[in-house]
């Protein structure tokens, strides 16, 4: 709430960084479910014209739940800015969820994980991991054309090291430089938390991304 004594400048930068928090909130959880949706949409399509009615069937049902956690997602994040699946399970068991969830959509990658004391982090750090996987894994299904990523997450002497990486297409040179908005709010949510963030990638031979977290701030 705006204050007499608080300067107007202030004032609107917190109106504008919590603006793009909330865009970033949709965008890495509802935004990409829709995305799963269209997908999913164009895939049964396809199966209708090949008159395979009954894994057209599958499908639609597929997107209904899609559609359904959406806007669960969309109810919670405006209540709460909180990710739905951490509301309901431990970290450790929403980024499994998360990691079921790509191979469903693409049967030809093998995704491997590691995950090491998590169940001590703080709840705003839960949030920043969460994300940064999604949108990770986002990219990776969108654009990588992957067959393979490997997914690290360890808590050791108060530090947060992540690290994701795949065997896809890789990064233009531009996009390195100028980045996209995946990668611009990912980057963004590590910052906010005193994190470092470091991205690796070469056109052909996939891409590498790490961030470490100190949870002693």
């Amino acid at each position: 709430m705006y204050r007499n004594d608080q300067p107007i400048s202030e004032y609107k930068q917190g109106i504008e960084h919590e603006r793009q928090r909330i865009a970033r909130d949709l965008h890495d959880g509802v935004v990409q479910r829709l995305v799963a949706v269209m997908q999913r949409l164009d895939l049964t399509q396809r199966l209708l014209e090949d008159q395979k009615s009954q894994q057209a069937i599958y499908e639609l049902q597929n997107v209904a739940a899609l559609v359904t956690t959406s806007l669960e997602e969309l109810h919670t994040t405006i209540t709460t800015l909180r990710p739905l699946e951490l509301t309901t399970h431990s970290l450790d068991d929403a980024l499994m969820a998360l990691l079921q969830e790509t191979e469903q959509l693409l049967p030809g990658i093998q995704i491997q994980s590691q995950f090491c004391n998590l169940q001590t982090i703080p709840p705003n750090v839960e949030i920043v991991v969460f994300r940064i996987v999604q949108e990770a894994l986002a990219n990776i299904r969108k654009h990588a054309h992957a067959s393979q990523a490997i997914i690290t997450i360890t808590n050791h002497n108060q530090q947060l090291l992540i690290e994701i990486r795949d065997n896809g297409d890789g990064l233009q040179q531009s996009e390195q430089q100028t980045g996209h908005f995946g990668l611009h709010t990912m980057q963004e949510r590590v910052k906010e938390i005193s994190g470092d963030w470091h991205v690796e990638s070469q056109t052909g031979q996939g891409t590498t991304i790490r961030a470490n977290i100190p949870l002693n701030k």
